[in-house]
């Protein structure tokens, strides 16, 4: 299985079940004052719609496809502080190594995730 198959195969008990409002009132109930969402680990899959790669959330059955987790998180933290990570490493990006080149696509994406 390849890591692209692996990532959207993580994501379909998503694609008819994810409520954001939930997952909040489930951290607000346990006593948390923080949600920190992994909005894209190691192996390069966003969890937003970005323009920088083809391995993000449209690829899977998550809301279609034309959703965000990040996005539809990030509106229903009411009353809690918010944060997102984003790997500083993506083994999925081939121009991960190429210092210049990949902190252009990094630091994008990163400014996508803060402005979107």
């Amino acid at each position: 299985m390849s890591e692209d198959e692996s990532s959207v195969i993580a994501l379909q008990p998503c694609a008819k079940a994810l409520n954001a409002t939930q997952w909040v009132a489930v951290a607000k109930e346990a006593g948390f004052s923080l949600v920190i969402l992994t909005a894209k680990h190691n192996d390069g899959f966003c969890l937003w719609q970005t323009a920088y790669t083809n391995h993000f959330v449209r690829d899977s059955p998550c809301e279609d496809g034309k959703g965000g987790i990040v996005k539809q998180l990030a509106t229903q933290v009411i009353g809690l502080d918010f944060g997102v990570y984003l790997s500083p490493w993506d083994c999925h990006e081939p121009t991960y190594g190429l210092e210049l080149q990949y902190n252009r696509f990094y630091v994008g994406q990163l400014q996508e995730l803060l402005t979107k």
